[in-house]
């Protein structure tokens, strides 16, 4: 349970007893420095993820442990559109876009190192749907859907495609 009031993120689990689901306290993490500007996305293993845009950052959370795995240090400037996460949740892809020059960006961080694997550039403004990784087995790739308008104001779907190799 997150509680953007009091900056704090509750973690509960469930304790089943005969015929009902009892919650109970586990513990609680601070969420200093959060603005309603902020960004907070909770991923389904357990691992909470803040963008605090007053300091360019991204934290990863693992609820599980209650502990930092991963803090990520931006250079840029740029409001956060879309979020994918990897099914193994190592592989975090984020959407930009930059009100000065109008672009998207499109980002693939580690959540394990913080490490920024790789960035593109749309030539174009485009609102980005969807980061939906493939086949994390095998390689990744990355699946791109998004949107934008034309000289009509017609939306046009672009569907993009990224063979996107991690391992050696």
């Amino acid at each position: 349970m997150i509680s953007i009031n009091e900056h704090k993120t509750y973690i509960l689990y469930q304790k089943e007893t005969d015929n009902h689901v009892e919650w109970i306290f586990k513990s609680m993490i601070e969420l200093k420095n959060f603005s309603v500007s902020d960004k907070i996305y909770i991923a389904p293993k357990g691992k909470l993820i803040c963008f605090i845009k007053e300091t360019y950052e991204i934290t990863i959370w693992n609820l599980i442990t209650s502990s930092i795995e991963a803090q990520i240090l931006l250079d840029w400037n740029f409001n956060f559109e879309c979020v994918g996460l990897s099914d193994d949740e190592e592989l975090l892809g984020i959407s930009a876009s930059s009100s000065k020059s109008k672009l998207t960006y499109l980002y693939v961080f580690s959540t394990t190192t913080g490490m920024n694997l790789s960035k593109y550039t749309y030539k174009e403004s485009v609102m980005i749907d969807g980061i939906h990784f493939i086949a994390s087995n095998f390689g990744e790739r990355i699946l791109i859907t998004s949107h934008a308008l034309d000289s009509l104001e017609r939306i046009k779907w672009i569907l993009m495609f990224i063979d996107f190799t991690t391992k050696n």
